[in-house]
């Protein structure tokens, strides 16, 4: 397939082809390598010399555990691949540190730009999914700042941009690519209609992008704090020689709860994949007659399934 070229000229990005991939700018990545310098010399300092007493041993963990944490998240945000906005003719896709997030032309309602601070002027560029997407119209934005201003969605990054230049080439491309797709709009909705308060933000963000989809409950964070705080009083108590057989047991149960796919709820075409724990199951749509609360054990995942394609034509799913 040739690559789409836009013509119009309100964009720095309007004489690129299509698909187009936007990095994070140079100015961002420099001061991102001063803080990984910064983090790397309080690592070293809250580990040399090593405490000697409980008190400070707790301290001087934590703050190693956080210099750790910053030398991660910039180490991530400088990888090439972990944080970009691919744009092509379906539908734009952002990713940030490795989390992927994608949303097609035919959702977008609007682009426009979005002030994320509330103490200072600060443009991000956030856009709004088209009524039918979401039920009754409602946004499901997180944060305070842009969903207060009815956004569903704000990207991370200007990736070297003016605001409003990003804003008004995403426009571009959403009139120009925006059609008509029957199955990511009513299908979409009739195929998840209700999740229960696990899953209903996410699901309701998801609405729009293409299948598959996956969807997490969050409980790895939970079960790693619970893990962390009864580690650290097993530790007060009985000692390093004492808690080590305690905190291995724990390492283990937040090693399986941080695997891939662990308590995730897959949606795909042909049905979806629940994955608890160490187990998985798969159910078909077809297989389905109707979702309620007191139906299955695993009612907790999804409330309420009416999907069109259940229906068999000619011995295959429509």
């Amino acid at each position: 397939m040739p690559p789409v070229r836009i013509s119009e000229a309100r964009s720095p990005l309007s004489d690129r082809a299509l698909p187009i991939t936007l990095h994070p700018s140079g100015g961002h990545k420099a001061v991102s390598l001063v803080y990984l310098a910064l983090f790397a010399a309080c690592l070293v300092n809250a580990v040399y010399p090593f405490p000697s007493t409980l008190v400070g041993l707790f301290f001087r963990g934590a703050i190693a555990l956080w210099a750790l944490r910053g030398l991660v998240v910039n180490f991530v945000y400088l990888y090439p691949r972990s944080t970009f906005l691919k744009l092509d003719s379906a539908g734009f896709t952002v990713c940030h540190s490795f989390r992927q997030r994608q949303v097609r032309w035919s959702a977008v309602r609007r682009v426009s730009t979005v002030d994320v601070s509330s103490r200072s002027r600060v443009l991000r560029v956030g856009w709004q999914y088209l009524p039918n997407y979401l039920p009754d119209g409602k946004p499901i934005g997180r944060l305070t700042g842009w969903r207060s201003q009815e956004f569903d969605g704000v990207l991370s990054e200007n990736y070297g941009l003016k605001p409003q230049d990003l804003a008004d080439f995403l426009n571009q491309l959403s009139d120009r690519f925006s059609t008509s797709d029957s199955f990511q709009t009513s299908d979409r909705l009739n195929l998840l209609e209700a999740t229960t308060a696990a899953y209903s933000a996410k699901a309701l963000a998801v609405l729009a992008q293409p299948l598959p989809v996956e969807l997490s409950t969050g409980l790895a964070n939970v079960i790693t704090v619970q893990a962390i705080v009864v580690g650290v009083i097993c530790w007060s108590q009985f000692g390093l020689v004492g808690a080590w057989p305690i905190i291995l047991l724990l390492s283990f149960v937040v090693l399986l709860y941080l695997r891939p796919h662990t308590n995730r709820l897959n949606i795909h075409r042909d049905g979806f994949t629940i994955h608890s724990f160490l187990s998985k199951e798969t159910v078909r749509w077809e297989a389905i007659a109707q979702f309620a609360p007191e139906f299955t054990r695993h009612s907790s995942y999804v409330t309420s399934v009416r999907d069109k394609k259940s229906t068999k034509k000619g011995g295959q799913v429509r």
